[in-house]
């Protein structure tokens, strides 16, 4: 029983604490948020930036910039952390990154096969129909 509890309190301890990177991010002045995002690593970046777009409203896709900035790697990236994703709007998400990535010339992801094998197997992954439409109508935007 005192296993159970403590495994409980970790539980409801780690459940608390998820998210104060973003919540504190998002805390901070608008105008500055995107300077601000250029400071932390990839990795945090792209936590802040999901939640910016999942969660605030309206949503924070201005922030997709300094992940794309980042080029190859960012994609990179991304591509590997959506193999482990089952959440539908976390795909969605990396076509804003991709999109303004190829856009502002940071990396030309369409010129990448590989990347856009996975990209597009991505699709089948969205459990949602109609996230699973966006995703497709993103995806032929995306190289052209």
């Amino acid at each position: 029983m005192e296993k159970f509890i403590l495994s409980m309190s970790l539980i409801l301890f780690t459940a608390c604490q998820s998210q104060v990177v973003e919540k504190n991010f998002f805390s901070g002045n608008i105008s500055s948020r995107i300077e601000r995002l250029e400071k932390y690593p990839l990795d945090k970046q792209w936590i802040i930036f999901k939640y910016g777009n999942q969660i605030i409203h309206p949503p924070a896709t201005d922030l997709a910039l300094p992940i794309a900035r980042r080029g190859k790697p960012a994609m990179n990236y991304i591509i590997s952390q959506l193999s482990e994703s089952d959440n539908d709007l976390d795909f969605r998400d990396s076509l804003v990154v991709f999109r303004v990535m190829r856009a502002g010339g940071y990396y030309d992801i369409c010129n990448n096969d590989a990347a856009m094998k996975s990209i597009r197997e991505n699709q089948w992954k969205i459990v949602n129909d109609d996230w699973q439409s966006v995703y497709a109508e993103m995806l032929i935007r995306l190289c052209h």
